[in-house]
């Protein structure tokens, strides 16, 4: 299976984050969304149930809580529930509260299973020999690699 370099500066630019600039995420999220079309499907899938901390502002509990819904675009999740309580810090200047969502998604929610990658031989060697000429854009997706992180 070939990796695109394309795909490995989509995904690192991903895990860096977009600094809570919408304009950013939008970005990004079509970027890494176009690179994962190109992935097999094997590693856009996940069995395991998935946790998500949301830091909650006013007025997003009315659509959260009477609708069950709340829509964010492109998120990350995680398999391992203690990562995702500590995510990004325990508090958050302007949210009235947080909360880690627990969800098990279907095939069409999954753009790319991170951890799925990093048990195919053939992902490890291209990212390390991407690496060499690209340290500056891989550095986020090792940082991934122990945190178990799957982003739909």
């Amino acid at each position: 299976m070939n990796f695109r370099n394309e795909s490995f500066i989509a995904l690192n630019n991903w895990q860096n984050g977009w600094n809570e600039k919408q304009v950013k995420k939008d970005e990004l999220s079509i970027s890494l969304k176009q690179e994962c079309s190109l992935i097999k499907d094997k590693y856009k899938v996940t069995n395991e149930l998935c946790y998500r901390k949301r830091f909650i502002h006013t007025g997003e509990l009315v659509d959260m809580f009477l609708n069950d819904h709340k829509t964010e675009g492109l998120a990350s999740w995680t398999s391992d529930v203690r990562y995702a309580e500590f995510f990004k810090g325990r508090y958050r200047e302007n949210a009235i509260t947080a909360a880690v969502f627990e969800h098990k998604p279907v095939k069409r929610e999954v753009i790319l299973n991170v951890c799925a990658l990093w048990k195919c031989s053939d992902f490890i060697a291209a990212l390390e020999n991407f690496e060499h000429t690209n340290l500056n854009d891989c550095n986020a997706i090792y940082n991934s690699k122990t945190r178990k992180r799957k982003s739909f």
